[in-house]
């Protein structure tokens, strides 16, 4: 049969019961507005060569995946179903610059701990309010990204312990008992104020 349908929507007469062609007589091309093509299990948009399950090519524009819906809206990544090995971990992998560039987000492998890394050479910033608060430096110090601006702790929700080989600070307004590593202890006395024990 040969001709041509246009103007017209096409639908089956009976929902889930005709295909498209079969495995053995297929459709060359699908023309959708944009090309959407399955091979041997994989979903392409944009690509009629797809490399992954769901493979999305867009050089055009920016392309967006976004789910909405009035009740909650999950994203579930579950690896390991079948809690066989260790070395299947489910993990987000962020990649720019031709591959050169990359962080993950995820377990270890071999391990169930989770990681947030940025595999290059290069800061992990934290934020709040649009604004970078903190980051731990390629180098792996913790710092604020502007000085003498943001406590550790408040004075209601106070860290326990500091455990530090050397604390440099401009004063002390509030502290307990100092304790050196040689053992001596500055404590605080009712009647006699401050104390080497």
């Amino acid at each position: 049969v040969k001709g041509n349908i246009r103007g017209y929507n096409i639908s089956p007469d009976a929902d889930n019961t005709y295909d498209l062609g079969s495995s053995g007589l297929r459709w060359r091309n699908g023309y959708f507005a944009g090309i959407i093509s399955t091979v041997g299990g994989k979903i392409g948009i944009g690509t009629d060569n797809p490399s992954y399950h769901l493979h999305i090519v867009d050089d055009s524009t920016s392309p967006e995946l976004r789910i909405t819906s009035k009740l909650s809206a999950i994203i579930t990544l579950e690896a390991d179903t079948d809690n066989a090995t260790e070395t299947d971990q489910p993990k987000i992998q962020f990649i720019q610059d031709g591959g050169i560039v990359q962080a993950v987000v995820g377990f270890d492998a071999g391990e169930n701990a989770f990681r947030i890394m940025n595999k290059y050479s290069d800061a992990l910033k934290f934020g709040t309010n649009n604004t970078i608060r903190a980051m731990f430096t390629s180098d792996g110090h913790f710092i604020p990204v502007s000085n003498n601006a943001y406590d550790l702790g408040s004075s209601s929700y106070r860290w326990r312990n500091i455990y530090a080989v050397n604390i440099y600070a401009s004063e002390l307004v509030q502290a307990g008992d100092l304790e050196f590593k040689n053992g001596w202890r500055i404590t605080e006395d009712e009647r006699h104020g401050l104390v080497l024990v």
